[in-house]
């Protein structure tokens, strides 16, 4: 199989697919259908050089990452930092996850704070160019 291939089965209502990206993708879902997909442009590296590749993606799993939210993102790098096998200690490992949650709510924060701070700017800016108008 290469990369952006795909194998399906339907058992209404429930259809589970398999896509092929860097790994094998597994999805089960009942909202998506498998036939729907979308272009999706991907870096390769190859011989040394990056290329940008334009494959398929089934909408399920672009569905799925437009809506995840920071949950699989805690998974994603508590498993590159993986604590449990360094040390027996509870609180070590309970500390960990705290930082990493505690970082991620801190970019969320960010974006909003940032959004509402052009906003508020943009706002100010209308109200000068309306004075200056009169």
């Amino acid at each position: 199989m290469e990369r952006g291939s795909m194998c399906w089965e339907r058992d209404p209502p429930v259809s589970a697919l398999q896509w092929l990206d860097n790994k094998v993708v597994s999805m089960l879902s009942t909202i998506e259908n498998a036939n729907d997909s979308i272009q999706v442009k991907q870096k390769t590296k190859t011989a040394g050089v990056w290329s940008t590749k334009v494959i398929q993606q089934p909408k399920v799993i672009a569905t799925y990452n437009k809506y995840m939210n920071a949950v699989d993102r805690s998974d994603q790098i508590l498993a590159t930092n993986n604590v449990l096998h360094k040390c027996m200690r509870w609180w070590k490992t309970l500390f960990f996850h705290l930082i990493v949650n505690s970082f991620i709510l801190f970019k969320l924060l960010h974006r909003i704070i940032v959004a509402k701070k052009e906003l508020f700017f943009m706002e100010k800016k209308t109200i000068f160019y309306v004075d200056i108008a009169k």
